[in-house]
């Protein structure tokens, strides 16, 4: 036990005299930020297919069959693009004002504003008007942030050299760095959504409704670097 000890307290003392070096040694620090937009490549839609406790029981399964005919009609392959939400149950019963409501609830992806536009605006058109857009995200956001990252070095790497060059010193290597990143690059709404025009419910007669792009998604990082000075 008394060796285990003696092990510690030398370690603590190496550690605490590295420190002690390490702050001797002069040093230039400099905090950079890089960012950049990216259009979405992925935009989520929840269609919700109800239907009253009427004589009519097939209304959902009539309505569903109309949604894919119309998907496949646009282009989508519902086989990959479509599925049902995680939260719906064959046939979702709830009250409201005691009236019994019947839904089925599904979920879209297409990559595009475009594409977007023209499913809301046909499925309004076939009755189909209860639809959301809740994520728009970014596929290689990941590959953006490295390369962020190794622009915000280079950058950090030339604004040290110049100011050091300038009084007769160079830099030598890096003491610390820290390096903070966004990768959160989905985007959640409700109802409507930012840069493009989007009714929840309700029907859609004008094409020109639609604005053809999404807002942009902002990707970034940031570093907090220290060289040593020569």
């Amino acid at each position: 036990m008394r060796k285990i000890i003696i092990l510690f307290v030398l370690i603590a003392q190496f550690a605490y005299s590295q420190s002690q070096k390490l702050s001797e040694i002069p040093y230039y620090r400099s905090q950079i930020s890089v960012d950049t937009l990216v259009n979405p490549d992925r935009i989520y839609l929840k269609i919700f297919l109800n239907e009253k406790d009427t004589k009519n029981k097939n209304i959902i399964e009539e309505k569903y069959k109309t949604m894919i005919n119309i998907l496949k009609k646009i282009g989508v392959n519902v086989e990959k693009q479509l599925s049902i939400d995680a939260t719906s149950s064959n046939s979702i019963k709830k009250f409201i004002n005691t009236k019994v409501l019947k839904s089925e609830i599904f979920d879209l992806l297409v990559y595009d504003a475009q594409t977007t536009i023209k499913v809301i605006n046909e499925l309004n058109q076939n009755d189909i008007t209860n639809i959301f857009i809740y994520k728009k995200e970014y596929s290689k956001a990941n590959e953006i942030v490295e390369i962020l990252k190794v622009k915000a070095l280079k950058i950090a790497k030339n604004n040290a050299e110049t100011l050091m060059k300038s009084v007769g010193q160079s830099i030598g290597k890096v003491l610390t760095l820290e390096i903070y990143e966004n990768i959160t690059n989905k985007e959640s709404f409700s109802g409507s959504v930012e840069g493009i025009k989007v009714r929840g419910i309700g029907n859609i007669d004008d094409n020109n409704y639609f604005e053809t792009e999404f807002s942009p998604i902002k990707l970034s990082t940031r570093l907090t670097i220290q060289f040593e000075i020569k």
